[in-house]
């Protein structure tokens, strides 16, 4: 081989020599070198020499070649160039044994062998494969690029009409959009009186009928709401979210389904169960006191809406509307002392009559007051609520003092002989009976 590289870097016109040499006695090898034409002599000497160096890698070998990206060695055992090479006339060949017939070979010119064709073929076939797999890699890549520019086409300007949410507490959907205000006012009769549900902080609710059927509830926000845009969209857009089958449908005094006010809720994010808020907005009566007051809010201070909730449905009395004049209480001032008397079943609304078990309704007062307490540490969470609900071996906590109350009352309830609470009342057994 370093013969054929000294010819080659020594052909300056082409850097390119072929050459074989006698192997064996019956066998013959033939090599190749080749620089690429942007190369000067020195260059391309160099960049065989180094190449020639790394072909013990292929030792043991029928062949073997070493690829530059400038250059390119290569031997064989099969004349793969064809019956061009010249062979240097070398001392023949010491004889064989006697058995086998000599084989002797031209002193001058090497006969292709009788497998050249073979070769030849090899040889075809093994550009044919390279002239495959450039095709396919130059399809591949074609196929790449005419799908990156469809993306950058058609995905991109769709990405750049979302709007990208950057406050954790505000929500964004095109949900709310779906109607236009021709089809709203349309469906409510041009927002007429006799389809208004009723009034709410943000302004008047009214029943709407769309072109299909569906019945609507359209809240319009009034110019003289004491909440403004941003707690109306922050409704509107939560309640749009909140679409779930364990979601319960409140219903008004004519068993017909309404939502509460979401006007003032919030999403927490993960592990957050409490924080405070200079927007104190919501409906008084209602509210926690620490978040009426000082704008601080936790998940206790839903708890103590629910029990407000449970105690205006056992009384049948609204907590806002209800007033006893003689001693200036408020429901929950009176459910506390109610109870301190012993007497917490007279809260129960006369309406029920005597369609109810006595024993039931005094753990849902009992745990209604327990949520209403003024201390937050001492309000059960949700989950607490739940189980004693579901459950009459649970023994509940003695309630203390509600929020918003007087304290014009002042009996102990430890002290008082009428109180029913020294014993829990989950362990008092009642055994109502029940007609056939």
């Amino acid at each position: 081989m370093e013969g054929i590289v000294a010819r080659a870097v020594s052909n300056s016109s082409s850097l390119f020599a072929v050459g074989a040499s006698y192997f064996t006695g019956s066998q013959n090898i033939f090599g190749i070198a080749q620089c690429t034409q942007d190369l000067s002599t020195t260059d391309c000497g160099r960049c065989l020499n180094i190449s020639v160096s790394q072909l013990p890698c292929c030792d043991t070998k029928q062949g073997g070649r070493v690829i530059k990206p400038s250059c390119i060695v290569r031997f064989e055992i099969l004349n793969f160039f064809g019956p061009e090479a010249i062979i240097p006339a070398l001392p023949p060949a010491p004889p064989p044994p006697p058995p086998p017939a000599p084989i002797t070979a031209p002193p001058n010119t090497i006969t292709a062998p009788p497998n050249t064709n073979t070769t030849n073929g090899q040889g075809k076939k093994s550009s044919k494969n390279n002239v495959i797999i450039i095709v396919v890699s130059t399809v591949i890549v074609v196929v790449l690029l005419l799908l990156s520019m469809i993306t950058i086409c058609f995905y991109l300007p769709r990405k750049k009409g979302i709007h990208i949410v950057q406050d954790v507490d505000e929500i964004r959907s095109v949900e709310s959009l779906q109607f236009d205000f021709g089809t709203i006012r349309n469906a409510t009769k041009d927002f007429c009186d006799s389809n208004k549900l009723g009034e709410g902080g943000f302004g008047p609710v009214y029943k709407g009928k769309l072109f299909d059927g569906k019945e609507i509830a359209v809240k319009r926000l009034s110019r003289n709401s004491g909440q403004g845009v941003y707690e109306f969209k922050n409704e509107v857009l939560l309640l749009a979210k909140l679409q779930h089958r364990n979601l319960v449908r409140l219903l008004d005094a004519q068993m017909n389904p309404k939502i509460s006010d979401f006007g003032t809720a919030r999403l927490f994010v993960v592990d957050q169960t409490q924080g405070i808020t200079g927007r104190i907005v919501g409906t008084y009566g209602y509210m926690a006191p620490e978040y009426a007051m000082r704008g601080q809010f936790s998940v206790k201070s839903d708890v103590f809406s629910f029990g407000v909730l449970v105690l205006e449905i056992i009384t049948g009395q609204k907590n806002n509307s209800f007033f006893d004049s003689e001693r200036a209480e408020y429901l929950l001032s009176y459910a506390w002392r109610q109870w301190e008397d012993g007497i917490a079943l007279e809260l129960i609304d006369p309406t029920l009559g005597e369609r109810y078990s006595r024993n039931e309704v005094m753990i849902c007062i009992h745990i209604g007051l327990l949520c209403v307490q003024k201390e937050v540490a001492r309000r059960p969470t949700m989950a607490s609520v739940v189980l004693m609900l579901n459950s009459y071996s649970v023994t509940l906590p003695l309630p203390t003092a509600p929020a918003w109350t007087t304290e014009e009352h002042g009996g102990n309830i430890n002290n008082s002989s009428q109180s029913i609470l020294p014993q829990s009342i989950n362990e008092a057994l009642m055994t109502e009976l029940y007609p056939r």
